[in-house]
């Protein structure tokens, strides 16, 4: 029976394998040639990154010009409901007029002895002839009356049996008086025409006929002329009652091949095909006021149209990134031969030096990286053959060496001689002085050695606090003889030991740095105050003097120059402090400097724990 690997087992295998396709992967990376890394860099990198760019603008660029083209055709159709809304609220204004008309009335109810007085009785009411001149939106005003012993005439029609059959006349019967909008035939002008209709009562509620008023299909015409597309009025029955395309008027949107256009209320946007084109329309519905009729405007838009003017674009396009790309494409081939011929010749060159042949001449120029290595390579050669002869002289230059090493110890010998000779006279000075009563003399000699003594004794190891603070008094109690009562110090040391080991010549030089700088030059007396106390577990050392101060620029450029190792301008005592503190205790540490003109300067820093190093 098969065992199953334990988990641990498996985890191991995956990840060895993991690690073999990696390996195996790196190696094979590493076994192409330069020349053809650059090619697969330049076809991963550039190549497949700007086809797939340019993939996914041609979609955006589709998609947005399409989107501009439903906009706009949005934005017609607000228009033109606009305007359609004006052409209602004219007519239905209109419609009121008349409906409240007592005279329209009177003519209706009068009893006439004669078909003369009829006709006079229709001439003298202009109220339809005045609507009509006056309202370019009206085309004709019509009034089928339903009195049948009345004459009749172009504007004061009878009521037939086949008009009273009419589906739009019983549907204005049925409304009582309330606005229908229909699509009438006129039968003066023997024309279609999209009307207003309504039934015209009296003052008893009794019908005297009904009022239809055409629209004017110029007026209509006028409002969609000026559309980019295709656009058409269509009405709740389904004819187009007005197109941009006079051929299309009065047929209905299932024999132009639309009538899949059912829209949702507000505008709805519909795939279709028009005339034979894949197409896109736009359909906003409108509802007059005072009325239930729907219309629908329709915008019709082919897209290959749209879309042609966007392709157009992107072939520009793709010509330009096509030609990019070649010429992208040979100058990577060039750089690519050039690059690996130079790679190859140092190859070889360094190929000949490996196997011992150490006259090779490097013949590989330039200023970029492989002929700086070239150039390196060349004085690496020149190296290892001075190395081969200094070797071959290391035995006969030991004699010379040995008693060369003798004189030089002989003569650091005698340069630490002075410094104790000079000690010595120093103690004698002091002696003498305090032998014949001059004790302020005779103390600061002894300070002055002491600080000699010091200097003389110091080493990289550290020292106590109490040591250091010694040496900063005697520096001070000199100034202050030299000076007299020009410099004033002050030492406030709290709640630190003076025990505590800190570096050598970390303050002093600071302080010496205040005296020399702040406030030899000061006019009047100055002073120089030395801090040091505990902030948690860091030790805090503080110097400020009241001397003449650094400008700005000055200061920005001291700071600037702390981590310089080289001295061109001989100012070494806060850099040496600087760059000891952190050479021992870390680069988080280091010396904080303000100052300000006339002022004064402050000098401050932390040391970690009890002062020993960190690093």
């Amino acid at each position: 029976m098969k065992r199953d690997i334990p988990m641990n087992k498996k985890q191991r295998l995956e990840k060895a394998l993991k690690v073999h396709w990696h390996r195996l992967l790196y190696q094979m990376f590493n076994n192409i040639s330069m020349k053809n890394k650059l090619i697969i860099s330049y076809v991963f990198v550039v190549f497949i990154p700007v086809v797939l760019v340019g993939l996914i603008l041609i979609s955006d660029m589709r998609k947005t010009a399409i989107q501009k083209a439903i906009d706009e055709t949005i934005s017609n159709a607000n228009k033109t409901e606009r305007d359609l809304e004006e052409i209602f609220k004219t007519l239905l204004d209109v419609s009121n007029r008349i409906y409240v008309d007592n005279n329209l009335e009177n003519i209706m109810a009068k009893k006439y002895q004669s078909a003369w007085e009829v006709v006079l009785a229709f001439r003298s009411y202009s109220a339809f002839n005045d609507y009509i001149n006056y309202y370019k939106a009206i085309r004709d005003i019509r009034f089928y009356m339903t009195k049948d012993n009345l004459l009749g005439d172009m504007k004061y029609l009878k009521t037939t049996d086949e008009i009273k059959n009419y589906p739009w006349y019983e549907k204005t019967i049925s409304k009582r008086g309330l606005v229908s909008w229909e699509y009438t035939y006129n039968e003066t002008r023997q024309e279609f025409y999209l009307s207003l209709t309504r039934l015209v009562s009296n003052t008893h509620g009794a019908p005297i006929g009904v009022l239809v008023m055409d629209v004017s299909k110029d007026y209509i015409y006028s409002i969609l002329e000026n559309d980019t597309y295709q656009t058409m009025i269509v009405n709740d029955q389904g004819f187009i009652i007005a197109a941009k395309d006079y051929s299309i008027i009065g047929r209905t949107l299932e024999n132009i091949g639309l009538k899949d256009l059912s829209p949702q209320e507000g505008t709805s946007v519909f795939n279709c095909s028009y005339q034979g084109r894949k197409s896109i329309a736009t359909v906003k519905t409108s509802v007059p006021q005072l009325s239930n009729n729907v219309f629908k405007i329709i915008s019709i838009f082919p897209t290959d149209n749209i879309i042609s003017g966007a392709n157009k674009v992107i072939i520009s396009g793709f010509v330009i990134i096509t030609v990019s790309l070649i010429l992208a494409l040979i100058i990577i081939i060039i750089f690519s031969r050039v690059l690996s011929e130079r790679i190859r010749k140092l190859s070889l060159e360094m190929h000949n030096i490996a196997l011992g042949n150490l006259n090779t001449t490097i013949t590989v120029d330039g200023e970029d990286e492989i002929g700086q290595l070239s150039k390196d390579l060349s004085v690496m050669v020149k190296s290892i053959n001075n190395l081969i002869h200094e070797v071959y002289e290391v035995n006969l230059q030991r004699n010379n060496m040995l008693m060369l090493h003798r004189e030089i110890r002989y003569k650091m010998l005698v340069s630490q001689v002075n410094p104790h000779f000079l000690f010595n006279a120093l103690e004698a000075i002091r002696m003498k002085a305090h032998s014949i009563g001059q004790d302020e003399i005779s103390e600061k000699v002894k300070s002055l050695g002491k600080i000699l003594r010091t200097s003389l004794e110091s080493s990289r190891d550290f020292i106590k606090l109490e040591k250091e603070i010694d040496l900063v008094k005697n520096y001070l109690e000199l100034q202050s003889f030299r000076f007299g009562n020009k410099i004033r110090y002050n030492l406030d040391i709290k709640n630190v030991p003076l025990e505590t080991r800190i570096l050598p010549f970390i303050i002093q030089p600071i302080v010496e740095n205040a005296v020399v700088h702040g406030l030899e030059n000061k006019a009047g007396d100055g002073a120089v105050e030395i801090k040091i106390s505990r902030e948690g577990s860091l030790l805090k050392i503080c110097i400020a003097d009241n001397g003449l101060g650094i400008d700005q620029e000055k200061l920005s450029y001291i700071r600037s120059t702390l981590d310089e190792q080289d001295y061109p301008d001989g100012r070494i005592g806060l850099r040496n402090v600087h760059q000891r503190i952190q050479l021992h205790y870390g680069r988080e540490y280091g010396l904080a400097l303000q100052s300000e003109r006339d002022i004064g300067t402050r000098v401050e820093f932390y040391l970690p724990g009890e002062g020993e190093a960190v690093c």
